[in-house]
């Protein structure tokens, strides 16, 4: 099979589409979440699908450079994810270290948007990185906290659970992907890349949806 000839346009609609699936799932089970610091998750699962189709249209339509909706939608993202982890852990220590590594994250992105790369004309993949290993790190916090509490029993009950479990079998592997990606933009491997890329993105959201569906009604017991 030629290579050149994989439908990336068509897969990446594909999981565009699929992700309003999971809004929806989000939406229908909102009640579960509603008064704690999850209430957030829905707008970021909407803003996901509202973004996708935006940066869609730009690039269509307007300029084919849509790299600047990324860029934004990665500290949109990634700002909510280590807040989530700041806010379901207990201990004050380790709410202190996941503050220290956001505050690590806002740092490398104002470097990279003075001294690296440009905003409008670049995607920001050292950031991506950053971001996805300290994110990684503030979830291994997190489940370490809950494998040395009485919550371990409940533990396939909490929504942040799901949501830790879809982010690592997301980002482990994006993070090599994006340390090459710059390296190897013209290599004919690159689409195969980008297919896992998008399985990822996959997986990831039906992780999410089988946790609005198996978690516990009563999340604001795990906040």
């Amino acid at each position: 099979m030629d290579i050149k000839n994989i439908p990336l346009a068509d897969l990446r609609d594909f999981f565009t589409y699929f992700q309003i699936v999971t809004a929806i799932a989000g939406s229908m089970y909102y009640y579960k979440y509603k008064d704690t610091y999850l209430k957030y998750f829905l707008f970021l699962l909407w803003y996901i699908v509202l973004n996708d189709f935006t940066a869609k249209y730009y690039s269509l339509n307007i300029n084919k450079y849509n790299y600047f909706f990324y860029n934004i939608f990665q500290i949109v993202s990634f700002s909510f994810y280590l807040l989530l982890f700041k806010n379901a852990v207990k201990s004050l220590k380790n709410k202190k270290i996941i503050s220290i590594l956001l505050a690590c994250y806002y740092i490398s992105y104002l470097i990279n948007i003075l001294f690296i790369d440009d905003f409008f004309m670049d995607y920001f993949s050292n950031t991506y990185v950053i971001g996805a290993a300290l994110i990684i790190t503030s979830i291994l916090i997190f489940l370490n906290e809950i494998l040395n509490s009485d919550k371990i029993i409940h533990i396939n009950k909490m929504m942040v659970f799901w949501i830790s479990i879809g982010l690592l079998l997301m980002y482990l592997p994006n993070i090599p992907f994006n340390v090459i990606r710059n390296y190897y933009k013209n290599s004919p491997t690159i689409p195969y890349i980008y297919i896992v890329n998008f399985l990822l993105v996959f997986i990831y959201n039906l992780i999410i949806i089988s946790g609005f569906i198996w978690s516990s009604k009563e999340q604001r017991n795990y906040f």
